[in-house]
């Protein structure tokens, strides 16, 4: 069933992933909440600064293939055409091993360029041990999605994951025993290697097909596919943990890295509908576009709309107006520079479950190249940003210059002419 006029019911695995999402960003708010807690100032700094670097290069790693899965694999799967499907799954492969390779290697590049503290080096020389579990499991997620299953799909990484990183972390910090901050990073490797285990299925379907062929003209028509998608999706990583990471070496306050860190984390619930549904409507969206059915798309962006609305508007309501709540639960007393931090943090979240959606309907509908131009200038404004005010303000400025990046990325493609379904390439 998709969506269109005719069908005004949405699907029905979409009615739980808000769930998921909520029960997900849950977990990852109490374990933020317990390390900040637990942990001593210094180590939490440690793994914030690990962890920073870890959801950066997972992001780019893929490649963009996870989200070319969504786009192209459901079509293969209902079409008559084997050899296509196992060559795309082939691609897929070689394309995120050689992501995953020269994320790795840039990663150590970085460690060796930065002066960083012995125990901050050994925790992010662990982060870059566990990328390729990550890549993996992004992978095999999409695809489960892709076959018609994101309940599992979504919920080994998103749920599942957290939930027993929560368990075991909250006991250890009860018994007293929890690791520093390298400890913690070990064991969220271990904790990937039980998503991945969950999410098999889905990995072995792809691992199957390695000695398939594929011809040039395909490779090149998936890789012009996959290179907004991929470009939308690193400048998504890099504009959400360049604050903490230009922080960690630009503010004149070491702790600031952590307050920007405490910041995010809670801003971050602002996006648990738009996230968690996203895949779904992701899935639906491309079809749709690409039969040129303008009035379906409009319903199904109204019912996406309509269906994040209230969530997301009281969490923005919430941290707007009483961020000293939210930061007293990490430990940290009511400050100026965290609570305006949040402020600045849950406004440009609003702004990316509002819209976030745009940048796949314009690239559907044959505007990767706009799409491409507003991710950069939009990047480019926040390491800008970054630059100038993270030296004087710290987290705030960090902050404003997230804001400002999200603005300049999203505002041109919601003002801009609606796009041109009728001219889908």
């Amino acid at each position: 069933m998709v969506y269109s006029p005719a069908s005004p019911r949405p699907r029905s695995d979409t009615a739980w992933l808000p769930l998921i999402g909520a029960a997900g960003q849950a977990f990852l708010f109490l374990i933020s909440l317990v390390l900040a807690r637990a942990l001593h100032e210094d180590e939490f700094r440690v793994y914030v600064l690990a962890a920073s670097l870890f959801a950066l290069l997972s992001g780019i790693a893929p490649l963009g293939m996870d989200q070319l899965v969504l786009k192209v694999l459901p079509s293969l799967k209902s079409s008559e055409d084997v050899g296509k499907r196992i060559a795309f799954q082939r691609f897929v492969l070689w394309r995120a091993l050689a992501g995953t390779t020269f994320a790795g290697l840039a990663g150590i590049a970085w460690v060796v360029a930065i002066d960083l503290s012995p125990a901050a080096r050994q925790a992010t020389i662990i982060a870059l041990a566990g990328l390729p579990l990550a890549v993996a499991a992004a992978i095999a997620s999409k695809v489960m999605v892709a076959m018609g299953l994101p309940i599992r799909g979504l919920a080994a990484a998103q749920v599942i994951l957290p939930g027993i990183m929560l368990a075991v972390l909250g006991t250890l910090a009860l018994a007293g025993a929890l690791p520093g901050g390298a400890g913690v990073i070990a064991l969220w490797g271990v904790g990937w290697a039980v998503a991945l285990a969950i999410l098999s299925p889905g990995l072995r379907e792809f691992l199957s097909v390695l000695g398939a062929n594929s011809s040039q003209t395909e490779e090149r028509s998936w890789s012009r596919a996959a290179l907004p998608l991929f470009g939308r999706r690193a400048a998504v990583a890099l504009s959400a943990q360049a604050g903490i990471l230009a922080t960690s070496q630009l503010a004149s306050r070491p702790e600031d890295a952590s307050v920007l860190a405490i910041a995010s984390v809670a801003a971050a619930l602002v996006l648990i509908p738009a996230t968690m549904t996203q895949p779904v409507y992701a899935r639906d969206l491309a079809p749709l576009v690409k039969g040129r059915d303008t009035s379906a798309v409009r319903v199904l962006l109204r019912r996406r709309a309509l269906r994040i609305a209230p969530a997301t508007g009281l969490t923005v309501a919430a941290l707007v107006f009483a961020p000293g709540h939210i930061v007293t639960l990490f430990g940290y007393p009511p400050q100026p520079n965290i609570s305006n931090a949040l402020r600045l943090l849950a406004l440009s979240a609003a702004m990316t479950a509002a819209m976030g959606i745009l940048p796949l309907l314009h690239v559907y509908a044959g505007r990767a190249r706009i799409v491409m131009l507003c991710l950069i200038a939009g990047l480019l404004a926040q390491l800008a940003g970054l630059l100038l005010l993270v030296p004087e303000l710290g987290a705030v400025g960090a902050a404003v210059s997230q804001l400002i990046g999200t603005a300049v990325t999203l505002l041109p493609l919601a003002l801009w002419p609606k796009p041109a379904i009728d001219r889908y390439a």
